[in-house]
């Protein structure tokens, strides 16, 4: 029987295991690589549940009394060896697929469109000094740009933290508090008002 072919089953597991892999190389973790698996899995017995019931409602409840063309065509569901559960399966995961092409299409336009609206820049510029800034700026409104803001940008490193040091933590090693902090530059800016957005 078919159903009892190790080749057949060999086939399945090469598939199962492919796909595990390359969600493991795509999400970097072995939980959501099974999770994910599963889930296909579960999609591929769910379509073929449907496929097979169709053609059980169809052989069991379909009218005599419909015309020949209506007959034959539906009869062709449930013969022997057609590929009613491989073409429903395959457009089932296709069309599953197109829809979360569409809705991930959604998610970022819709984030692209915020982004982008209001008065939000499109360009931003770093690293400019103190004497390139007024020549930047009056660069960009020759060539017809509107600057929305100039904002002064500090390299600076961390002393203290909590009346905590490098050297402290060094001593005292039951503090949980990692001193790569005191180590590390940040880049940090200063206002001499708040702004509303």
């Amino acid at each position: 029987k078919r159903v009892n072919d190790p080749v057949r089953w060999l086939v399945y597991g090469l598939i199962v295991l492919f796909i595990s892999t390359f969600s493991f190389f795509q999400l970097k973790s072995w939980k959501e690589a099974f999770f994910f698996t599963a889930g296909i899995i579960a999609s591929f017995l769910l379509l073929t549940l449907m496929a097979q019931s169709l053609m059980w409602m169809v052989r069991r409840f379909f009218p005599v009394s419909w015309s020949y063309l209506w007959r034959q065509g539906l009869a062709n569901l449930y013969r022997p060896n057609n590929q009613t559960v491989i073409l429903i399966v395959s457009i089932g995961l296709g069309t599953a697929f197109i829809c979360t092409l569409f809705f991930i299409q959604g998610i970022l336009l819709s984030r692209v469109t915020v982004s982008a609206s209001g008065n939000q820049p499109n360009m931003v510029l770093f690293d400019i000094q103190s004497q390139q800034k007024d020549k930047l700026i009056n660069m960009a409104r020759q060539q017809g740009l509107v600057v929305k803001a100039t904002v002064p940008v500090v390299n600076m490193r961390l002393e203290k933290l909590n009346s905590y040091s490098a050297a402290s933590l060094v001593q005292d090693s039951s503090r949980d508090m990692y001193g790569g902090i005191f180590i590390r530059e940040y880049r940090v800016t200063y206002r001499d008002s708040t702004t509303c957005s």
